[in-house]
């Protein structure tokens, strides 16, 4: 093959492989600048003692627009709640035999 072909067929593909690499990253920019921004919450309910409190009925609620997220807590009293999108919340536990708590 000649010298002067392959040289052209070489700038093709740098020409071709920048080209794509390009394109790759521009996608890339765009879908993360496109993606929400996202948290969660965790912690362990305890009586006065520091017992934890298994089974607790844990209320997550998003101030501003009252979205609300429930969950329990384990045998250890521990809880989690991942998927929250960013903003203020109020955490609300309650637990037979307790009086129920809210952390703002």
């Amino acid at each position: 093959m000649p010298s002067i072909v392959r040289r052209d067929l070489m700038n093709k593909g740098r020409k071709l492989a920048l080209s794509v690499l390009l394109f790759v990253s521009m996608v890339a920019v765009t879908r993360s600048s496109g993606q929400a921004v996202f948290g969660g919450i965790a912690g362990t309910v305890t009586d006065p003692s520091g017992a934890s409190i298994p089974s607790a009925k844990v209320s997550i609620t998003e101030t501003s627009k009252g979205v609300s997220y429930n969950t329990v807590t384990n045998d250890s009293g521990n809880y989690t709640q991942s998927h929250l999108t960013v903003g203020n919340y109020d955490v609300r536990v309650e637990a037979p035999g307790f009086e129920a708590y809210v952390r703002r």
